[in-house]
């Protein structure tokens, strides 16, 4: 759970802060004589021992309501306390026999308030470390997905601006002209422009709501299928009603070209490519399949070699902005190879 590193530094700072306390208490006691260096030490050892145990029992309500936290911080450190002046008290009277008043029950938490106050303050200063903690990682971690968003941004441009994918879409439009089919060359140019510029932003947002998501995908089947003319066609199983819901934005992309180019264009017959959405209770699946045009290939995808990166880089988004709330599996399931990517509602 913590690293051998962090241990030790929190050894340090514990040794550091009753260490502090004690030469304090030592040398600024108000009485004609201070106390034995066996009773201060005693006390502190005691101190750092039942604050480290508070250390322990912080862990399990780190991530409650910060109301819940403050209450059971306030509970735990009393109890601490209280537990830790009784401890003394009872090494006090039985083993240093150094009180002076008479032992009794209530002898044992003689004091207490002293032993609660300091934990108290003990509890402030670690709470306020974890907020101060959990702030700068909530921040790099906003950074880091931003950061993510703009290399999928990226990687989207630079898929946009291929060579490749734009000299296939134009060459299919000089054919359509050549055979005269003005209409249908306009509409794939068309196609190809709102494409474009649903994808071409400056700033790309972090998430986008699931259907601006699927309208993207849309938008490059049309042109990929008026490309593969009568040999690829598209199974969409979408509800009629979508669930609300955002997604890192061009998450599913890579999937679909990943599925076009081991789909369509590994195919010498007609092939087709689905995508499936299955809403859970807590949960949305998204399927998509295409005929996987050799077992080599499927094991090619699953060693991330070629394009498989994709399928790799995009696991890598999912984990970053969901952790393991979301999975993306892929393999080859008879002749289909199939993605399914889980994330969370």
């Amino acid at each position: 759970m913590f690293t051998s590193l962090f241990i030790r530094r929190f050894a340090w700072g514990q040794l550091l802060l009753w260490g502090a306390l004690a030469l304090l208490t030592r040398f600024t006691w108000l009485d004609v004589k201070p106390p034995e260096w066996i009773w201060i030490f005693s006390y502190m050892a005691l101190g750092a021992l039942f604050s480290s145990l508070l250390f322990v029992a912080y862990q399990p309500i780190l991530r409650w309501h910060v109301a819940a936290q403050l209450a059971m911080a306030l509970a735990l450190s009393v109890v601490a306390g209280l537990a830790w002046r009784a401890s003394f008290n009872a090494l006090e009277y039985h083993v240093l026999e150094s009180a002076n008043n008479k032992f009794h029950f209530w002898g044992y938490f003689h004091n207490g308030k002293s032993a609660v106050t300091q934990l108290l303050l003990w509890s402030c200063g670690f709470w306020l470390w974890h907020y101060q903690k959990r702030t700068q990682l909530q921040s790099k971690q906003q950074d880091k997905l931003q950061q993510q968003a703009r290399d999928a941004q990226l990687k989207l441009l630079q898929f946009q601006i291929d060579p490749h994918f734009l000299f296939n879409v134009l060459a299919s439009v000089d054919t359509l002209l050549l055979k005269k089919d003005s209409n249908t060359a306009r509409n794939m140019l068309n196609k190809l422009s709102s494409y474009l510029r649903h994808t071409l932003t400056l700033e790309p947002p972090l998430t986008q709501p699931l259907s601006k998501e699927l309208t993207r995908c849309r938008h490059y089947l049309d042109i990929e299928k008026m490309r593969f003319a009568d040999t690829l066609s598209i199974e969409w199983h979408v509800p009629e009603s979508l669930p609300q819901v955002a997604l890192p934005t061009g998450i599913l992309l890579p999937l679909l070209e990943n599925a076009v180019k081991h789909g369509a264009a590994a195919q010498t017959s007609h092939s087709s490519i689905g995508i499936a959405l299955e809403t859970q209770p807590h949960s949305l699946i998204i399927k998509m399949s295409n005929p996987c045009a050799s077992l080599s290939a499927a094991k090619n995808i699953n060693n991330n070699k070629g394009t498989g990166m994709g399928l790799y880089n995009t696991k890598q988004r999912l984990q970053t902005f969901y952790g393991n709330s979301a999975t993306l599996a892929y393999g080859q399931q008879g002749d289909l190879f199939i993605v399914t990517m889980t994330v969370p509602l």
